[in-house]
């Protein structure tokens, strides 16, 4: 596991579960393509002289084969048992290495790197105890791994490598929202964007389980394209939709007000000074976290968090802060239950500051995170392993 042991696997997060676990865990149970299996040696991409683009594409070869047959009960066929397990240990191995060349320079993809490989790692565990359903439960959530690294920060294009990872007719049979996903994944993002798109039109689903689409759609057009117009008349129609309740209806004007007034910041250089003007005006438009008004301010706010965190030659102190607002942002931001980034952000904070006041706050808001996502009807349920890691954690955080 990463660092961040408390990231919490089956943590009860409370909002937009219904789309994302029914839809990655079943949605998928279609006609999917499936590759021939790849032989690591002969099918291969060529080396490349770039370490981390040689694992990126390496990691997507194994997913390639391992993702379909996940999703459509393909890994209880003893025919490719033997071709499974090596694409899982490559997955594994591959994942392991990505993050090692992240190194300190980018501590980010260095927790989805170990995040992924603990992902396969246990994938394989119960591979080989003949838990095949629980192994291709644990491939699918990897993917969510793939999809916090690919909307991270800007991308140049659209990736080439990975237009057939599935055919087009499994991509239809798949609801939108479905769709969307995979397509982030597998770093399609225009596609992603038309998709969501034409998902925002349709009346067939009540808007309450649009919000996790919705926050997909904002994530992506802004921080992976750094398009602050394309979203605006489309929130447009969907502010005019006659199902809306008051308070979204609200919050989707906001949105767009907030895409007009703060689309300067796309092409403006990256510092701390805005981000934590952008978060402090955040929290006071919702300061009881009752709704989405701030979404928009959050999403910004962690762009270019992201971009400025890309350099590593600012003080220990600097990237705590910074690393703490990127926490702060991700709380609110983030609608997985299987990956926790705000968790990592910021045990990053108090790891990189330990002893100061950026710390304990860190501290105090991921105990608060923690104890509330174990909170469920039958009270706290804090395993033994969250509580030994956060009291090792507020130590370090506490004031010398």
């Amino acid at each position: 596991m990463p660092a961040t042991a408390i990231q919490g696997r089956f943590r009860r997060r409370g909002r937009r579960l219904s789309w994302r676990t029914a839809g990655l865990l079943l949605g998928f149970l279609v006609t999917v393509h499936v590759p021939a299996p790849m032989s690591r040696a002969a099918d291969a991409p060529e080396p490349d002289a770039d370490p981390t683009r040689t694992r990126m594409r390496e990691i997507f070869t194994s997913m390639q084969f391992l993702l379909p047959l996940a999703v459509r009960g393909g890994f209880d066929d003893p025919g490719v048992r033997e071709k499974l397990t090596r694409a899982l240990e490559s997955l594994a191995a591959d994942a392991e290495l990505l993050a090692r060349h992240a190194g300190e320079e980018d501590p980010a993809r260095r927790f989805l790197g170990r995040s992924l490989a603990a992902d396969a790692r246990n994938a394989l565990e119960r591979f080989r105890e003949g838990r095949s359903d629980s192994a291709a439960f644990l491939v699918q959530q990897a993917s969510e791994n793939c999809v916090a690294c690919h909307t991270k920060l800007q991308s140049p294009g659209d990736s080439p490598i990975t237009e057939k990872f599935v055919d087009e007719s499994a991509l239809a049979a798949l609801r939108p929202e479905e769709r969307a996903r995979l397509l982030l994944a597998t770093r399609q993002f225009d596609e992603a964007l038309t998709t969501l798109e034409t998902l925002f039109q349709t009346t067939e689903m009540h808007p309450s389980a649009m919000l996790g689409p919705l926050t997909d759609y904002l994530v992506t057009a802004i921080r992976v394209k750094g398009d602050y117009d394309r979203p605006v008349p489309v929130l447009e129609r969907f502010a005019r939709r006659p199902d809306l309740w008051l308070q979204l209806r609200r919050d989707v004007e906001h949105w767009i007000q907030d895409l007009r007034t703060l689309r300067p910041l796309a092409e403006s250089p990256p510092d701390l000074a805005t981000p934590r003007r952008l978060v402090e005006e955040a929290r006071s438009l919702d300061p009881f976290g009752s709704d989405q008004r701030p979404l928009v301010r959050f999403i910004i706010a962690s762009s270019l968090l992201h971009r400025w965190l890309a350099d590593p030659t600012h003080s220990a102190g600097e990237q705590a802060e910074a690393f703490t607002l990127l926490g702060i942002s991700e709380l609110r931001i983030d609608d997985t239950f299987w990956l926790s980034q705000a968790d990592f952000y910021l045990e990053t904070a108090i790891r990189r500051a330990p002893g100061t006041p950026t710390a304990m706050r860190a501290y105090e808001l991921l105990e608060a995170a923690t104890i509330t996502s174990y909170t469920g009807a039958a009270g706290v349920d804090l395993p033994e392993s969250v509580r030994v890691r956060l009291a090792e954690l507020r130590k370090l955080a506490e004031p010398r």
